[in-house]
């Protein structure tokens, strides 16, 4: 298994893989949440430990509704779907076009899935273009990619883009998270 720092946005996504990270030794930033904490985080882990991959674990929201809640994804590749500008004489948001970053790593056995970074969660003024979504996810792999280091991001579905915030299942995406990260590392599923 090659060396590995774990990033996490919240304390609860670290929390869900800290016991089987800390047996193998390897070290979990929890950047915080959205594009500017996990971009800096990310280059700061990568500058201190030096790793030979970057793996971002969280949970996202579904936008493909044949993803299922607690389903365990790999998110092969991301953008920011939010930049862009709010047009008042249409009354819509135009994104501006941004560059797609896409993942080197896969995770044998888990379906790979396209994904959009935004800075308000489930917000109704975007296209719907990918299949998850998340706040750090782009920004993750463009800094990871800035430092020439590989990078995969793994999620866990806690709710899908439609559903109010009383119906995310995020313990049950959580107890999935950590599930999978533990197989991942056990059985060295990462593969390039």
């Amino acid at each position: 298994m090659p060396k590995i720092v774990f990033i996490t946005a919240t304390k609860l996504e670290r929390d869900a893989i800290q016991d089987v990270a800390q047996r193998y030794g390897y070290p979990i930033v929890i950047s915080g949440i959205g594009a500017i904490s996990t971009t800096i985080s990310t280059i700061d882990a990568i500058d201190r430990y030096a790793p030979e991959i970057v793996v971002q674990v969280g949970i996202a929201g579904a936008i493909n509704d044949e993803l299922s809640v607690g389903e365990v994804v790999v998110v092969g590749s991301d953008f920011e779907a939010d930049l862009g500008a709010y047009r008042v004489e249409t009354e819509s948001f135009v994104a501006f076009n941004t560059e797609k970053y896409c993942s080197n790593y896969y995770v044998e056995g888990l379906r790979v899935v396209s994904g959009q970074s935004v800075a308000t969660a489930c917000t109704p003024l975007l296209e719907r273009c990918a299949d998850v979504e998340s706040m750090e996810g782009a920004a993750f792999m463009a800094a990871a990619a800035y430092k020439g280091v590989k990078f995969i991001e793994i999620r866990s579905i806690s709710n899908y883009t439609s559903q109010t915030r009383d119906e995310w299942q995020v313990d049950k995406a959580l107890l999935s998270l950590s599930n999978m990260i533990s197989t991942i590392i056990e059985d060295k599923l990462i593969t390039t």
